[in-house]
């Protein structure tokens, strides 16, 4: 009795390669829409970035952002650009607080701090950069106009 091994050998082989080729197909298949959505969910995100809400403006730098006007090689495109960072700031006060039918002092103190520089667009060097800061105080009686100075040091 002869037997063919090669056959037997050959069906499952070939089975398997299906098998194979079915769960590749359906192994890319599933890549492809992951990608697929994680395209849709980054359109979404940049979309969402230069979306204004009603009533609402853009910036002069959202303006020119999304216009491209940053890069050198844009029409009409910005030679500078500044960028401007509030640091920190305060206030103190303080109130002599009088008997009723005399008037109260009082004093107060602001303090505030910008950071700033000046960009160079063709480049993106910084042109210039700085640190400012100053104080402010107010005196004077409750009820009266306040005197303000401001400490330009």
């Amino acid at each position: 009795m002869t037997t063919n091994c090669g056959t037997r050998v050959k069906l499952p082989l070939a089975h398997a390669k299906e098998t194979a080729e079915a769960d590749t197909a359906d192994h890319v298949a599933g890549v492809l829409a992951l990608l697929e959505s994680v395209t849709t969910a980054i359109d979404a995100f940049s979309a969402s970035l230069i979306a204004v809400a009603d009533g609402a403006t853009r910036s002069p730098l959202a303006i020119a952002a999304t216009r491209e006007q940053l890069h050198p090689d844009a029409p009409d495109a910005f030679t500078h650009a500044l960028l401007v960072r509030s640091e920190s700031g305060g206030a103190s006060q303080t109130i002599d607080d009088k008997a009723f039918w005399m008037s109260d002092k009082v004093s107060i103190v602001a303090t505030a701090s910008i950071t700033w520089f000046l960009l160079k667009t063709s480049d993106s060097s910084i042109v210039d950069s700085g640190i400012a800061g100053d104080t402010a105080t107010a005196h004077g009686e409750i009820g009266d106009t306040l005197r303000v100075t401001f400490d330009d040091d």
